[in-house]
């Protein structure tokens, strides 16, 4: 009778229904990645009322391993998303502690294998093979020479053009690659951790980068051979406060709609569910919010934002994992990982993990090969047999004396194609201007200037953007910022923008 009489005195259905008796949580969370388990998780540990909505059937979203190999060989666990835990775990940065993910892994047990100065210290790739299959840098002279100019590039960023590309930078610093050898070694300096050619990247995509200047300059390989991989350390995270099988933690659904309103936000589901919060905070991929954040937001999110999200300077970059599995090791199995450089493309295959060795999965009999755009678009848009067609020419290229047998099992990933995520990664193009990130970062408020959105995410957290750290962090800084709002805790340090 109430809602009947307020609704004939003029109210809206909305406004009804967003009555404080009548909303599901507090906060309402989509996506239940980093961002969302995170913002999650500290939230619950306040007293705050919390759902959150996840699209996929998993917690982790782009942090996801599968069960991998013929039972005739094995099966073991791969990661096809976040597969890396960068920095060498040091204290540091802002807050002078470790980085956040990664004390919990080590806390947790994480296994992983360390990568010494990062996957970009071209001395990690034990052997450069040329398309004779012969070893075409045997004194580690051209490693050196991309290391030495990887090394330089930090110097160069703050002279001459005020934005150079990566490219620019590397020329500046003396590193002009001919020969096809050196080519694949520019491929693994360049395209291997953005995804993207270094005619396009900025140069500020690659450095400063805080994640090694505060914590340490090396990496650690995801490799534990639990199901769930690396999403086991947000299953440890929220132990205590979101557990598995919790009711709050509701999968298998996707938000089509955040409507923000005088007196909180209603969210719309694709399956037709609404649910009703104070606020909310989401965790939407850049990818999806630049395809769709004029239909996610009701109102769509100002001018400025959307100038941003809708530019071709900020974008998904993207890092495509294809797993091969083999009845049998043909390759030189001491070997951690190589380069492979080809006379035509060095992006068509050019690096190869080996999963087998004795310091990762021995008894996988499994290849790994990351491929970056262009290729990536190229692959991801191929089935499996094309793609398989291809990196067995490529390893028959490499090992000419060699028979390359057909592969057990096979597996290729295709995040620029996922409509959750249409991309791993956030990056940017010269041109990008840094200072957006504070226009990105303001949350969106209803009429009467309260804040009613949190817009969390790995692309939202500029200084550790592209990183499950930046993830993390990102949701965490949002749950203190509410928390500090209704007046439980200190107004947080802004480590996404420090």
């Amino acid at each position: 009778m109430k809602v009947f009489s307020l609704l004939l005195a003029g109210a809206s259905a909305q406004d009804v229904f967003l009555a404080p008796q009548a909303k599901d949580a507090d906060v309402i969370v989509v996506g239940a990645g980093w961002s969302g388990m995170s913002a999650a998780h500290h939230l619950i540990q306040q007293g705050v009322s919390v759902k959150v909505l996840e699209a996929r059937s998993y917690t982790g979203g782009r942090t996801h391993s599968i069960q991998f190999g013929d039972p005739s060989v094995g099966v073991h666990t791969m990661e096809i998303g976040s597969g890396w835990l960068e920095s060498s775990g040091f204290s540091g940065g802002p807050e002078k502690a470790g980085p956040p993910v990664s004390a919990m892994a080590a806390e947790f047990g994480l296994k992983t294998a360390w990568i010494p100065g990062s996957s970009q210290n071209m001395s990690n790739y034990k052997k450069v093979y040329g398309s004779d299959g012969a070893d075409c840098d045997l004194d580690g002279s051209i490693r050196a020479r991309a290391n030495a100019a990887y090394d330089c590039i930090g110097k160069a960023s703050g002279k001459g053009k005020k934005d150079p590309t990566m490219r620019e930078a590397l020329t500046t610093c003396g590193w002009k690659p001919q020969t096809e050898c050196e080519m694949v070694v520019d491929w693994a300096v360049t395209v291997d951790d953005p995804g993207m050619l270094p005619e396009e990247q900025s140069l500020a995509l690659t450095l400063p980068d805080e994640v090694y200047d505060w914590w340490g300059p090396d990496d650690r390989f995801i490799i534990d051979p639990r199901p769930r991989g690396y999403a086991q350390v947000i299953d440890y995270m929220v132990k205590d406060t979101l557990p598995e099988g919790d009711e709050r933690l509701i999968f298998n659904t996707k938000v089509t709609n955040v409507a923000i309103h005088d007196n909180g936000v209603t969210i719309s589901t694709e399956g037709g569910e609404t649910y009703t919060a104070n606020a909310a905070i989401t965790t939407f991929p850049l990818g999806v919010l630049k395809k769709e954040h004029r239909t996610l937001f009701t109102p769509n999110v100002g001018k400025k934002l959307a100038k941003i999200l809708d530019s071709d300077t900020f974008l998904m970059s993207n890092l495509t994992r294809v797993y091969a599995q083999f009845p049998e090791v043909f390759w030189d199995n001491s070997l951690e990982a190589w380069l492979a450089a080809d006379p035509v493309d060095p992006g068509n295959f050019p690096e190869f993990q080996n999963m087998n060795h004795a310091d990762r999965q021995p008894g996988s009999n499994t290849l790994l090969a990351f491929l970056g755009n262009p290729e990536s678009v190229k692959y991801e848009n191929m089935d499996d047999e094309g793609v398989k067609a291809d990196m067995m020419s490529k390893l028959q290229q490499t090992f000419p004396d060699k028979t390359v047998p057909e592969p057990s099992a096979f597996h290729v990933t295709r995040w620029g194609l996922d409509p959750l995520a249409y991309g791993c990664y956030s990056a940017y193009k010269p041109g990008f201007d840094d200072d957006s990130y504070e226009k990105i970062n303001k949350p969106l408020k209803d009429s009467n200037d309260v804040k009613r959105v949190f817009m969390a995410g790995e692309a939202m957290c500029d200084d550790l953007s592209g990183s499950t750290y930046g993830a993390y962090q990102s949701g965490r800084q949002w749950a203190l910022t509410y928390l500090h709002s209704i007046g439980k805790g200190d107004k947080p340090k802004d480590i996404c923008w420090y």
